[in-house]
Order: C-alpha cells, then structure tokens, then sequence
C-alpha cells in the first residue's frame, strides 16, 4: 500500500503561551461563520465535568445555534491563528496548514509495509518524530526529537476525569508542562494549559468543504505562537483522535 504523506506549516515565532486577542473578534467570527455554514458541524455547547482546575469558568465559552441546517459559532475569545486540515478525515493521512506570524513546513509520511509507520519531518528535512503502530493500528512506540517515549505519553489519562487526555510540551522557558485535550463531543477537542486556561479548540465537520488545497474537513483555532507546542499538540491530537475513533469507537 502507498505511504500517506501529511504536510504541516507550523509557526516558528517567539512563544506567546497566554491568550492573545490582538485581533478583532469580527474577523474570527467571520472565518468561523464562513466555515460552519458549509459544515454541519457535530458539536455540544457545553463541556463534560472535569478536574478542579478545569471548573469556575475560567475558559472561554463556546454557543453553537442551528440555522438552516448549519451550525453558526458564536466565541466570547479571539482565537487569532487558525491551522485546515485538508484529507478525507484520517488523523494518520492528511495535510495541515496554518498561517501564522512566521510559518515553515513539516510533514507527516505514513508507510504501510512490514509495519505502520508514521515519520514526521521539519521543513529542512530532519527527522522530529516517528510513530510505530503495533498490528497497523494500536498506538505502540515513539521517537520524538531523538528521545523515545511511548504514544501513549500523548494520551495521558491517569488523574483526569473522562474525557481529558494530557501530554508534555515546553513553556517560554523551555520548562516542561503538561497541557490537555479535552474529548468536547462529536469530533471536536478542546485544549487546555494546566491552569485550566483554553489556548485552543479543534472542530470537524460532518461533511468536508472543497477547497484549492482539496477537502477542507477541520480547523484548529488557537491563541499562542510557539512552533514546539503546536507541533507536539498536533502529535497528541492524532494519537488521541486515532484512539477514540478507531480503537473506543467514541465519534
């Protein structure tokens, strides 16, 4: 079987982990109108419960209404970076794109052969990840960044209400954090600091838009600019999409 290739423009600017709202919110909502119109999106207004730090409302609120069959997104925060995803839905076979202050690209080449094997690479070539699936579907081994880890390291559950799943990226300081995604309903993630603080929300349509760069199926809208954290939150997304559709059949 053919390797699936995945293309990735991540941003390489100084990082900006807080919430930016530099940018009008009429323009988000112009972009997310645009969007939801032509999907009928498959998603919950309100979250599951979750850890203490996740409670007091603290995190942006989202409102979705029906309008014509369509779903129109209503955000109280400006979430001014926005990254398409371009495929027919699988987490292991599509292309990514975000435009942000400076971009650079990364791929993701999936090969079917004795093993499944996914390579992430940057944009000068180098290798930053590899994924190695156990019988061509279970999450198994991980290399990332030259260290080994296991790809359940991307989808940590222990201490996290259903729902939740933590991973580790880096902060400003280069310190190691830990940040989750949160299983919204449907198709949809939302994703975390530690504090409880939302930096980003991940959507997918039940139908995909056709687009120039091809079908258009899910957006990832997110407040911060740092090419490590974005890169490792797309690793984790992946793996923890992958699991809930393919493995807990939760989509």
């Amino acid at each position: 079987m053919p390797g699936a290739v995945f293309h990735c423009h991540i941003p390489v600017s100084n990082l900006k982990i807080s919430a930016i709202l530099s940018r009008s919110a009429l323009l988000e909502a112009e972009m997310a109108g645009a969007f939801a119109k032509r999907l009928d999106l498959d998603t919950k207004a309100t979250d599951e419960a979750g850890p203490e730090s996740f409670k007091g409302g603290c995190a942006p609120e989202y409102e979705y209404r029906r309008l014509h069959s369509a779903y129109i997104l209503s955000l109280n925060m400006d979430f001014p970076y926005d990254a398409r995803f371009i495929g027919a839905g699988d987490p292991r076979q599509c292309s990514i794109i975000a435009a942000v202050p400076a971009d650079s690209n990364m791929t993701f080449e999936t090969v079917y052969t004795v093993e499944t094997v996914t390579t992430v690479r940057g944009h000068d070539g180098r290798e930053i990840a590899t994924f190695r699936w156990v019988l061509g579907s279970a999450p198994g081994q991980a290399t990332v960044r030259g260290q080994r880890m296991h790809m359940a390291d991307f989808a940590i559950m222990d201490g996290y209400s259903t729902g939740y799943r933590a991973f580790d990226s880096r902060d400003t300081e280069g310190a190691r954090v830990r940040f989750i995604w949160q299983h919204v309903g449907g198709l949809n993630y939302d994703l975390y600091t530690p504090h409880g603080v939302r930096i980003g929300r991940y959507v997918q349509g039940a139908q995909a838009v056709n687009t120039p760069a091809g079908p258009l199926y899910a957006t990832f809208r997110f407040s911060f600019d740092h090419d490590v954290l974005f890169a490792d939150a797309m690793l984790a997304l992946c793996v923890n999409i992958w699991i809930d559709r393919m493995i807990l059949h939760s989509h």
